[in-house]
């Protein structure tokens, strides 16, 4: 199966059940706020309506030429105009989803998103102090359980080139700190299989074994 999915032009994951029509209203709100973060636009400068360095005492001293007023402006957050509650409840729920926890993934859905734009989302989720804010404690907590997890330990020690987390720029630069960082084996995908469930005990090996580095691993007689 790993041959499968590794040789695959595409393959379309189904992330769960949806019977209250949530995921949509999260892949549309995942996309925008992911575009913000990455750009770095979290925060922008606004002005302050009817506000002013200079105060009318002052001016009516003044010339005419220079009696126009500095603005006030200050930064302000973009994010919290993009995920209000509503949004930030369907991101919570979507990363819910009991695809999340399993072994394995099944088939398609009726709502598409980038499989990379989850997985980025993951690592600001975690990593980006503004929208860590925007989805307070619970959510991150959530995010960082088996969804991190599958992102750090299984999907970004691939090393595929031309694969899904190779062209993405964010996912690339994370998956070379790592390699550089760290030996990446077979034991350090397998450490993944404790925050999964799975109904047959074998099956938090067997879900691993199209792993590259488990095929790498068969392919030698080293450490049998």
């Amino acid at each position: 199966m790993g041959i499968v999915y590794d040789q695959a032009a595409e393959v379309v994951v189904w992330l769960g059940h949806d019977s209250e029509c949530f995921a949509e209203t999260a892949f549309d709100d995942v996309v925008p706020a992911l575009s913000v973060v990455k750009k770095g636009t979290q925060h922008k400068w606004s002005v302050v309506p009817d506000a002013s360095f200079m105060s009318a005492s002052i001016r009516n001293h003044l010339s005419e030429d220079i009696k126009s007023p500095y603005p006030v402006t200050h930064l302000k957050g973009s994010l919290p105009s993009i995920l209000d509650v509503r949004h930030t409840d369907s991101i919570k729920r979507f990363y819910q989803l009991t695809w999340f926890t399993p072994m394995w993934a099944l088939q398609e859905g009726d709502h598409y998103v980038q499989f990379s734009e989850i997985n980025v989302f993951i690592h600001f989720a975690i990593t980006d102090e503004d929208l860590v804010k925007i989805l307070k404690q619970e959510i991150k907590d959530i995010i960082f359980g088996s969804p991190y997890c599958a992102f750090w330990n299984v999907w970004l020690t691939y090393d595929k080139k031309g694969s899904w987390f190779d062209t993405t720029p964010v996912l690339n630069v994370l998956g070379n700190f790592l390699k550089a960082d760290c030996t990446i084996d077979f034991l350090l995908v397998l450490e993944a299989s404790t925050r999964f469930n799975a109904t047959n005990p074998p099956n938090y090996v067997f879900a691993f074994l199209g792993h590259p580095k488990a095929l790498k691993r068969r392919q030698t007689r080293a450490g049998l």
